[in-house]
């Protein structure tokens, strides 16, 4: 971790701070939910994918609208952890992931309870099956 954030620090880039939160706060998420040590973190791979483009228009010539596209970035930091045995043999295994984006139909879809699936039909029909213990 801390050879990564060394290289960030003397990175010239805009993006260099909110790159350093991530991972601060990935870190810190590691060592809360997965009692993992921070000198056992390492980043395993950094993916930014292209976001949601907020749509603005600006006033033109002879009363025509020009579009302005706001471009946004989605960012996800895998973190991968070092376990003892392994740390002598140089190989690293373990994944943690840190998504800056939240999808909440996701989290629907997994939080629901697989014992019982219910289909509503147009006409108002309700089919339902429940699993066996």
């Amino acid at each position: 971790m801390d050879t990564a954030l060394t290289q960030l620090e003397f990175a010239s880039k805009r993006a260099v701070s909110p790159i350093k939160k991530l991972i601060n706060s990935a870190v810190s998420n590691a060592k809360h939910n997965f009692n993992a040590e921070e000198k056992d973190l390492f980043v395993k791979e950094v993916r930014i994918d292209e976001g949601v483009t907020m749509k603005r228009y600006r006033a033109r010539a002879f009363g025509r609208a020009g579009m302005i596209r706001k471009r946004t970035s989605r960012v996800a930091i895998t973190l991968g952890v070092n376990t003892e045995d392994d740390a002598k043999k140089g190989v690293k295994k373990g994944k943690i992931q840190k998504n800056t984006v939240k999808d909440e139909n996701t989290k629907a879809k997994k939080e629901k309870s697989p014992e019982t699936l219910t289909h509503k039909s147009g006409t108002g029909n309700k089919i339902e099956k429940k699993a066996e213990k």
